[in-house]
């Protein structure tokens, strides 16, 4: 019974989300006019701040969460930890927010102000790591408490 009850809970995640995942990717053209001109030639950037998260490592932290719920190895009892400077923290963040998920990180304590307020009210646990040793420092703390 209790095997049952943990299939169709990590089923209901799982759906959760493959559905939020249509949020993730198709992210808007802008075309670039006065930077670039060349006759039968258009060039795009992509307006990857307009991402789930705002950050450019959404797909990635999408992808990575994803496959972990798929293999069983994350579910809502379970803590996502990693090491990072922002960016894929903060796509982590907010993928596992909407899925109920709780996140641990490892951060440098010299990342920016304006990561750790982001990262803090998405609810994440940060262990922060020493500044000297940058990511490589938060990489190894998050190897040791794994």
């Amino acid at each position: 019974m209790i095997e049952t009850l943990t299939k169709k809970i990590n089923n209901s995640l799982l759906e959760k989300a493959r559905e939020l995942g249509r949020q993730v990717g198709n992210t808007p053209l802008y075309a670039v006019k006065k930077l670039f001109s060349k006759k039968n030639v258009r060039l795009y950037a992509k307006e990857e701040w307009k991402q789930l998260s705002g950050s450019v490592k959404c797909r990635p932290a999408y992808y990575i969460i994803l496959a972990a719920i798929e293999n069983g190895e994350l579910n809502e009892r379970k803590i996502l930890l990693d090491a990072t400077s922002g960016n894929t923290g903060i796509a982590y963040a907010t993928i596992a927010s909407r899925l109920g998920i709780r996140v641990s990180l490892c951060l440098p304590e010299n990342a920016s102000k304006e990561r750790k307020e982001i990262l803090q009210s998405l609810g994440v646990e940060i262990i922060y790591t020493s500044r000297f040793e940058g990511t490589d420092g938060a990489q190894e703390t998050a190897r040791e408490l794994c």
